[in-house]
């Protein structure tokens, strides 16, 4: 396989308390880094971050200081209380975090989805599961197909957040449908981003 090279770079920060604990192994980074560097980009730097926000804001704020023209954020997208990684975002761009509509439908369909399929006990999206909907202001959404919590992208001046879910089934997939068809150099893709049921990031259907 050919590697295209560029200029363009890529700072990946892993949230996560289980792998600085050493009871889970990382394999998010190194699937985002492989994925990149086959199209080209130059991967800086990868930080392992507690799920701490004054270290969490920190570590976006030199991530964005350093003007990448991507960075990657995966891990605490989840309903619960430490899943903070959408409002360390927002304080990190200097933005507000607001409930987003798209996003709360997005909710709602997954876990609709998810209870159908029994990997749930219900189906109401409560207060918890409600916080995945908020998003920093100007930020985007993509609908998750396999869990519950939307991906986000934000632009920031010149650099382009995106924050995945940490589970590594969720997050290569997010990757797949709607990260690579947005990095990939003008030409190698074919095809709108747009996931396992047809819609694209802005969550209307993508036409046949």
């Amino acid at each position: 396989m050919e590697v295209r090279v560029h200029r363009k770079n890529v700072i990946i920060l892993v949230v996560s308390r289980e792998i600085l604990e050493g009871s889970v192994v990382d394999r998010n980074a190194a699937f985002i880094a492989s994925r990149l560097g086959a199209l080209g980009y130059r991967v800086r730097t990868i930080q392992m971050v507690d799920r701490v926000e004054t270290e969490m804001v920190s570590a976006m704020r030199w991530a964005l200081d350093q003007k990448p023209d991507y960075v990657m954020v995966s891990g605490g997208l989840g309903p619960m209380d430490d899943d903070n990684t959408r409002a360390c975002a927002a304080k990190a761009a200097g933005v507000a975090l607001r409930e987003d509509p798209k996003a709360l439908e997005f909710v709602r369909t997954s876990y609709r989805r998810l209870f159908a399929k029994g990997l749930v006990d219900d189906a109401e999206v409560d207060a918890d599961r409600r916080r995945m909907a908020l998003l920093p202001a100007g930020a985007d959404c993509f609908e998750n197909p396999i869990g519950g919590g939307p991906a986000v992208r934000l632009a920031v001046g010149a650099t382009t957040m995106f924050l995945l879910p940490g589970v590594p089934a969720e997050m290569q997939r997010l990757f797949q449908l709607f990260v690579a068809p947005t990095v990939a150099p003008a030409g190698d893709s074919q095809s709108e981003p747009g996931d396992s049921e047809g819609r694209n990031w802005s969550g209307e259907p993508v036409d046949d």
